[in-house]
């Protein structure tokens, strides 16, 4: 996980949008595919909704 690459966005129904590049560990491969790490923060309702999805650089 690199800060350098955080990229951040804001939707007034949502709240605040962070992105960012992340390796996740594989148990089928060993590998550590490049992963988005979304972090959903609204301040409103004080809810932090996680997730996880392919990369997109």
């Amino acid at each position: 996980m690199t800060f350098a690459d955080l990229q951040a966005d804001y939707d007034p129904a949502r709240g605040l949008i962070l992105t960012l590049p992340v390796n996740v560990f594989d148990p089928d491969n060993g590998q550590f595919p490049q992963r988005s790490l979304t972090v959903v923060i609204n301040q409103a309702s004080g809810e932090i909704q996680p997730s996880l999805g392919a990369f997109r650089p």
